[in-house]
């Protein structure tokens, strides 16, 4: 965990990132660093190691604001994170912030027995669930999915997008950001991790 301040040097010359890199950033509480490693393109699928990842985004969960919504704007595929440790286990903000990120009335079979499960037991989970996803959203996930990953990964690139400037921050999730109160994310200083991470 001290030695984060290799990490520019190790990517310079080649290093290759995977899930386990963004799990090790979950368990150190180093979300500056998670973002960095999501900007830098640590590959989102296939993973060898999801049960591990989801292991220690349980435990960092309390503070989901910091790197959820990252790794989710990044294309991160939300289905992945809907298995039963997860949905479980993890605070119903921090669950219903997840389903933002699908179409919550077409999730597999599995999914939607393990969420009316937990849904038995929450007023707030029930009521998202209940409700029908708006066409907007819809139309949302659709372009984002029409979207490559790599151009995901950047703002810019959405924001580049010959659309209003309102297109562009409702495929970029500003009002589901602002709702969940998510601070700004920074993820670098000069293009670098710095060593404060």
């Amino acid at each position: 965990c001290e030695f984060f301040g290799i990490v520019n040097i190790l990517l310079k010359y080649g290093a290759q990132l995977n899930e386990l890199h963004l799990a090790y950033c979950l368990k150190y509480e180093k979300f500056s660093v998670f973002r960095y490693f999501l900007k830098k393109g640590c590959p989102l699928a296939p993973w060898n190691h999801v049960s591990e990842f989801i292991s220690h985004a349980i435990k960092a969960q309390m503070k989901y604001r910091e790197w959820l919504p990252s790794l989710l704007l990044a294309g991160f595929d939300p289905l992945n994170l809907l298995c039963s440790s997860w949905i479980d286990s993890v605070s119903d903000d921090t669950l219903i912030f997840t389903l933002e990120f699908t179409n919550w009335k077409r999730l597999p079979p599995t999914v939607e027995k393990m969420l009316s499960t937990r849904a038995s037991n929450s007023w707030a989970l029930q009521q998202h669930i209940a409700s029908v996803p708006s066409l907007t959203h819809l139309c949302r996930l659709e372009i984002r999915s029409r979207v490559k990953p790599e151009h995901l990964r950047s703002d810019s690139f959405i924001c580049q997008l010959p659309l209003p400037r309102s297109l562009h921050n409702y495929l970029l999730y500003a009002e589901v950001l602002r709702m969940n109160e998510v601070p700004e994310l920074a993820v670098t200083q000069d293009g670098e991790v710095s060593e404060a991470t």
